[in-house]
């Protein structure tokens, strides 16, 4: 096996890879469990690096495959094309979890609007002031998980 096919055929394993993992996320995405996807990102992270590292010597090198294996190009490019469809499906997964959160947020924002008081809770003598003595509810504290 030549270097060109050896470096091939590891752009073929290393993208196979990335492809399972983004599917792993876009599944835990659906399933809204942002702590198994955690456990995905550092792969991600290491496989992502390697594929493009290994594009760029083939883009430095555009005629690297040109006497090589037919079927393996072949591979790579039915690979690069599950690629882009998988980001594809992936972006859309994300979008639909910011899309998400963003209305949970406004409902919450919405409904401790709704029970907050008009007043400011004192009268100038420091009492109550009426509309906070006529009881819209006590205050309402609210912490947000902010990781996803």
């Amino acid at each position: 096996m030549s270097e060109a096919t050896a470096r091939a055929a590891d752009l073929l394993q290393v993208l196979n890879r990335l492809i399972e993992v983004l599917r792993e996320e876009t599944t835990l995405l659906r399933k809204m469990d942002p702590r198994a996807m955690q456990a995905l990102q550092h792969d991600k992270i290491v496989l992502t690096a390697a594929y493009e590292s290994m594009l760029e010597r083939f883009r430095e090198n555009p005629g690297l495959l040109d006497d090589e294996d037919g079927a393996l190009r072949q591979r790579i490019m039915a690979a690069s094309t599950s690629f882009q469809n998988t980001l594809t499906e992936n972006a859309r997964a994300l979008f639909a979890v910011k899309e998400a959160n963003e209305r949970l947020f406004k409902a919450i924002i919405k409904a401790v609007e709704d029970q907050r008081s008009d007043g400011s809770g004192y009268s100038s003598q420091g009492a109550l002031a009426p509309s906070t003595a006529a009881g819209r509810g006590p205050a309402v504290s609210v912490a947000l998980d902010a990781r996803l």
